[in-house]
């Protein structure tokens, strides 16, 4: 998580400084490494969420019951 928010200040402050088409250009790898970051972040929180209704389930009052 910490280097997808570090690298989307990155761009916000590149874009905050220059939003010519240059400038926004000049953040393009930034962009993409956000992208790839983003996405190793989205699957942690997936697995997280997994996590938490697998222990939901095993907390359940049915589940107590079997």
């Amino acid at each position: 998580f910490t280097p997808l928010m570090d690298e989307l200040k990155d761009i916000q402050l590149y874009l905050s400084n220059d939003l010519t088409s240059a400038g926004v250009a000049s953040c393009k790898p930034i962009a993409s490494a956000a992208n790839e970051n983003a996405a190793k972040v989205k699957t942690a929180l997936n697995n997280v969420v997994a996590e938490l209704s697998r222990v939901q389930t095993e907390l359940s009052p049915s589940a107590a019951a079997k």
